[in-house]
Order: structure tokens, then sequence, then C-alpha cells
């Protein structure tokens, strides 16, 4: 199961916002100075916030997903091998 972590949480945000911008407010807005501020600056700022206090924590999930994952395909793999050989 993958996990909803921050990372994925600011990728989402991160990618939806300029779209939300100019979807929900003109595209004057966009382009205005706070438009702007709050479009680029703001998913910038998560992104540091994250690598400064989640990354650790999250890349260690990672791996364990990793290592799940890794468990997944062997099992795959000789479920493979017991049907077909």
């Amino acid at each position: 199961m993958v996990k909803i972590t921050t990372m994925r949480i600011w990728i989402g945000i991160s990618i939806a916002w300029p779209f939300l911008c100019i979807l929900v407010f003109n595209r004057w807005f966009f382009f205005s100075p706070l438009g702007l501020l709050i479009t680029f600056v703001l998913p910038v700022a998560g992104w540091a916030l994250w690598w400064k206090f989640y990354r650790e924590v999250e890349q260690k999930i990672a791996i364990n997903d990793k290592l799940s994952v890794d468990k997944g395909i062997g099992f795959l793999t000789n479920l493979k091998k017991r049907l077909f050989n």
C-alpha cells in the first residue's frame, strides 16, 4: 500500500496550484505580484520545509516500501515459476 507522505502532498500541490490559480482566479491574478508570490513562492517554501524537517523520515518510509515491493515482486516471480515451469 502506498503511504501518503508530505512529499507526495507537496508534489501534488506544486503541480496543481498554478492551474488552480488560472482556473479559479483570472489570468491577471496569476501574473500579478501577489499571484506570482502565491503560485511559485509557497510551493518552493513547502519543498524547503519538507527538505529540512521530513526528508529523513520519509526516506526511511520509502526504504520500507521498497522492501515490501521487492517481497511482492519475489512472490509474483515465484508464482510464475510454479505455474509455468
